[in-house]
């Protein structure tokens, strides 16, 4: 398991991202961490109309399992809710 110093960049996967999934991004994202989301229906903003994307350094649309197998190597660490 990786010192949490040294982890750059966090992947979250989750349907749609929800309350503590944001929470939890914005903290990590204040620290210096990049957040990413991956999501399979609907982005933060799409399921809170007021909250921004903004929150992740990016968002990833997943469509099958496979998408995420390709991206998991970009990451040092991945959440899954």
């Amino acid at each position: 398991m990786k010192d949490i110093s040294s982890i750059k960049s966090i992947l979250f996967v989750q349907d749609s991202p929800c309350i503590r999934n944001y929470k939890m991004a914005t903290a990590l994202g204040s620290i210096g961490h990049e957040v990413s989301l991956a999501y399979t229906v609907k982005k933060l903003s799409q399921r809170y109309s007021g909250l921004s994307d903004d929150t992740y350094n990016e968002c990833i649309h997943l469509k099958n399992y496979r998408d995420l197998w390709d991206i998991s190597g970009n990451y040092d660490l991945i959440h899954c809710h």
